[in-house]
């Protein structure tokens, strides 16, 4: 659980200040959720099969994973907020600022 934290902890030390303010609201109303992805390389992008132009080369998104409740709950909260993406992937919700 610890090293889960601290890893979580890194990855949202990678996004830009307005988004992780967001996504820790997020995760404070959610804590169930898990950070899987925050900003990626151009390179790691493609590898990923993520889209050219993807928010999370913009350190702007992030995705989440937890239960079903948990992810669609985080898509209405995002979008509450202002979010420019906030999309149900089916394994994990993508969110972007």
């Amino acid at each position: 659980m610890a090293a889960r934290k601290a890893r979580e902890r890194f990855l949202l030390s990678l996004l830009r200040k307005h988004t992780h303010s967001h996504v820790d609201d997020i995760l404070r109303a959610l804590p169930g959720l898990v950070v899987t992805s925050t900003y990626r390389t151009p390179r790691h992008n493609a590898r990923v099969g993520g889209v050219p132009n993807s928010l999370h080369m913009q350190r702007r998104a992030c995705d989440l994973s937890g239960t079903r409740a948990e992810q669609n709950s985080a898509v209405l909260r995002a979008r509450l907020a202002g979010a420019v993406e906030a999309l149900d992937e089916g394994d994990h919700c993508h969110l972007a600022w």
